[in-house]
C-alpha cells in the first residue's frame, strides 16, 4: 500500500460491509449489502414506504455486485450507507487513516477484491482447528417470496409474489432472464390439477444479480387469477435456463410449496388509529370448511429500552368478530378493533410492526403469517 502501513480496521470495516444480510426479503446470496428500519431503527430512517415495508437500504449503487464501489461513492461525496450517514460509525474507521486506504480502494478494484480476500481468509482462519463444521448450507436453487393471495373487486382470488433462482454453473452465469422460461403450477385446495392451473412469470424489475457465490435471476407473477371455488393448496415452479433446454421443477423436496387460501388479510377497510384509538384489521375466512371456533390477530411491534439499545418486543392479541358476507359466496369477512399505540403515526423509524392471523375452522388451525404494516390511517 505506497510503502505505508495498511488500515486493517479500514479493511475490516469495508470489506465486512459488503458481506452483510444480502437483498431484500430472501432473495438469496448476493454480497450486496443493505439495512433496514426493521433491523436498525435507529440508523436507517425515514425509509419505510407502502413499497418498502421493511426500510431497505443499500450501502452503495451496485447492490448486486461485489466490487468497491462503497469505497469510490464515499471519496467522492454520493455515499448512500447508512452508517457513515446517519451514525458515521464506518466513517470514523474509514478515516482513520486521513482516508488513504479507501482512496486506493476507490481507484484500483482489483486492489479492493485481493486486500478483502486476505483479510477475509484471515477472519476465517481463526476459528481453531479443532473446531468441527457442519455440512455447508446451501442455498435453494428456487426461492419463492412476498406470495399473496387476496380478493379482487368483483370477489375473485389473485395470487402474486416472487421468485428467485440461484445457480452456480456456466449457465446460469450467462442465463439472460429474458429469455429463460418460468412458469408457476397449482394445486387447487382439494390437491386437484388442471392444465389451466398454470401462469408464466416474468422477469422482475431487478432481474439479476450476481455474487461470490453465484449467479441470481429474479422473476415476479402478478394478479394471477385463482378460482374461489377451488382456491389453492401448494405450487411448483417449473424454468430452465433458456427457451432450448428441458424444464426442471422445483417441487420442495417432494412436497411443493405448500399454501393456504383459508384466512386472507384483506387491506380493504383495514386502518391505523390514532395514538389511544381504535384500529382495524379485516380479514376473510372461508365459509364451506366448518365451524370457526376462534379467530385471533397477534399484533407484534417493538418499542424503545431504557438504558439499552435493545427493542422490547410486544404483542397484542385481539380477536375477530363476524361481519358479515364478502364480495365472494365463499368467503365471510371477519373484523377486529383495538388500541394499538405503537408510535407508528408518531415515529415510523423505531419501531418493527408484524401481525399474524390465525384462525380455527372445522377444528383445524389456519394461519397467515407476517403481514404488512397498516398504513392506511383511520
Amino acid at each position: 500500500m505506497s510503502g505505508s502501513s495498511p488500515n486493517t480496521r479500514g479493511y475490516n470495516a469495508e470489506c465486512s460491509i459488503k458481506f452483510r444480510r444480502p437483498l431484500p426479503d430472501g432473495r438469496g446470496v448476493a454480497s450486496a449489502p443493505r439495512a433496514s428500519t426493521n433491523n436498525f431503527p435507529s440508523i436507517v430512517t425515514n425509509a419505510i414506504t407502502p413499497e418498502n415495508q421493511e426500510g431497505v437500504v443499500h450501502f452503495d449503487d451496485t447492490s448486486g455486485v461485489y466490487d468497491n464501489h462503497i469505497a469510490v461513492q464515499y471519496i467522492n461525496g454520493s455515499s448512500v450507507d447508512p452508517l457513515v450517514i446517519n451514525s458515521n460509525s464506518d466513517a470514523a474507521i474509514f478515516g482513520s487513516d486521513g482516508n488513504q486506504t479507501m482512496r486506493e480502494f476507490a481507484q484500483d478494484s482489483e486492489f479492493y477484491i485481493s486486500r478483502c480476500g486476505e483479510l477475509l481468509e484471515r477472519m476465517l482462519n481463526t476459528v481453531p482447528s479443532s473446531v468441527k463444521l457442519g455440512d455447508v448450507i446451501e442455498p435453494l436453487p428456487v426461492k419463492p417470496y412476498d406470495m399473496n393471495l387476496f380478493f379482487n373487486a368483483t370477489g375473485g382470488l389473485q395470487f402474486s409474489g416472487f421468485i428467485r433462482i440461484f445457480g452456480t454453473s456456466d449457465e446460469a452465469a450467462a442465463a439472460n432472464p429474458l429469455d429463460m422460461p418460468v412458469r408457476l403450477v397449482w394445486l387447487d385446495r382439494h390437491g386437484g390439477s388442471s392444465t389451466s392451473y398454470t401462469t408464466p412469470a416474468v422477469s422482475a424489475e431487478f432481474m439479476a444479480a450476481t455474487s461470490l457465490f453465484g449467479s441470481l435471476q429474479f422473476f415476479q407473477f402478478v394478479d394471477v387469477d385463482i378460482d374461489p371455488s377451488l382456491g389453492i393448496s401448494s405450487f411448483v415452479v417449473e424454468w430452465a435456463y433458456d427457451q432450448q433446454s428441458a424444464l426442471t421443477t422445483a417441487n420442495n423436496g417432494g412436497a411443493g410449496f405448500p399454501f393456504q387460501d383459508v384466512i386472507l388479510f384483506q387491506t380493504k377497510g383495514s386502518c391505523h388509529g390514532a395514538v389511544d384509538k381504535n384500529s382495524t384489521i379485516n380479514a376473510v375466512i372461508r365459509n364451506d370448511m366448518g365451524t370457526v371456533s376462534d379467530v385471533y390477530v397477534d399484533y407484534s411491534f417493538t418499542t424503545p429500552q431504557q438504558g439499552t439499545l435493545a427493542f422490547k418486543q410486544n404483542t397484542i392479541r385481539a380477536s375477530f368478530v363476524h361481519a358479515g358476507n364478502s364480495t365472494s359466496p365463499f368467503y365471510d369477512t371477519y373484523s377486529a378493533s383495538f388500541v394499538i399505540n405503537d408510535g407508528f403515526l408518531t415515529s415510523v423509524d423505531t419501531n418493527i410492526v408484524t401481525f399474524d392471523l390465525v384462525a380455527v375452522v372445522g377444528g383445524k388451525t389456519y394461519s397467515s403469517l407476517n403481514n404488512p404494516q397498516l398504513f392506511t390511517s383511520c
